[in-house]
Order: structure tokens, then C-alpha cells, then sequence
């Protein structure tokens, strides 16, 4: 079965190690991949920009209910978890999952849950155990 979905998940001081990870991907990349990363609340869109100067794939934040697709990667937002639902995202404001939002335990779990063995996920960095659930579940 096919990949349909990447969901990758960082905290503080990953942005080199998701650099890494989609620097090599081809523009016309076959799945939809999706970020958690821990940020501040508040911070910009540096984060985006500095995604799309080190990959082909088209990268944006992600907004409540925006369509999943190829070749396109969507960055959970500060502040908001990311959930991957069939065909779209969905963001949160639930409670903090191990201090965190996003959470990559979320966003991995809601993964799975929705696309089962067409779905992949990575933890590329880690200061607690966010992440570590979500991948199991996977």
C-alpha cells in the first residue's frame, strides 16, 4: 500500500534535522507531509520561509481544514496541534500534551487513526517524551 502521508515531529532546535529530511525530496514528492514542531507562541512565519529556501515541496502553514495533497508539506501553526483527519487537517487548541502544542504525540496518533499503514512517522528530535506514544500507536 502506498504512503499517503509523513507526519514528521520536532521540538526546540529540529529545524535543522527537518532541513535534512525534506532537502532531498523531489517537488513531486507522492504523499502529503505534515510538521509538529515546538515553537513559541507568537512566532513568525520564519519557520515556513526557512523550509521552503532547502526543499522542492511546497510548504505552508497549515489552516483549519486545508486539504492534504502531494508534494505539499503543512506546518502545524504555534500554538495549535495538528491533526490529520482524511483528506484535510484540522488545528486545536485542546490542552497541552507533555507541555507542548503542538504535540507530536497528536499528530502522530491522528495519523494512524486516519490512514492506518499509508501513513509514516518520524521524531527527529525530542526533549521529553512527546512523540514517543504517537509512534507506538502508529
Amino acid at each position: 500500500m502506498a504512503i499517503e502521508v509523513v507526519a514528521i515531529g520536532a521540538s526546540w532546535g529540529g529545524l535543522e534535522a527537518i532541513e535534512r529530511v525534506l532537502e532531498p525530496l523531489p517537488g513531486d514528492f507522492p504523499a502529503a507531509v505534515v510538521i509538529a514542531q515546538h515553537r513559541r507562541v507568537g512566532s513568525d512565519a520564519a519557520l515556513v520561509e526557512l523550509l521552503r529556501l532547502h526543499c522542492e515541496l511546497k510548504v505552508c502553514e497549515a489552516e483549519d481544514k486545508q486539504a492534504l495533497g502531494p508534494g505539499v508539506v503543512l506546518v502545524a501553526p504555534p500554538d495549535y496541534h495538528l491533526l490529520v483527519e482524511p483528506g484535510t487537517v484540522a488545528l486545536s487548541v485542546d490542552e497541552l500534551v507533555h507541555f507542548s502544542r503542538p504535540s507530536i504525540d497528536v499528530l502522530l496518533q491522528s495519523a494512524g487513526d486516519n490512514y492506518g499503514d499509508r501513513a509514516v512517522g518520524v521524531v527527529l528530535t525530542g526533549a521529553n517524551a512527546d512523540g514517543a506514544a504517537g509512534l507506538a500507536r502508529l
